[in-house]
């Protein structure tokens, strides 16, 4: 039994290469969104939990 590769499938499979970019940059994306949404609600955490409850 030979060895068979992906690469040797995907060479020349220029659209395999965009999809890997594409993908990475939507992580990446989606991680800068998700650190400033942390940062965003550890701001506003400390301001809305700690003052006082008022019973209306």
């Amino acid at each position: 039994m030979t060895l068979h590769r992906i690469e040797d499938d995907l060479r020349d499979h220029s659209w395999y290469e965009r999809l890997f970019v594409q993908t990475i940059a939507d992580v990446e994306a989606f991680a800068a969104r998700w650190a400033a949404f942390e940062e965003v609600v550890a701001a506003l955490g400390d301001e809305l939990f700690t003052e006082s409850v008022h019973d209306s």
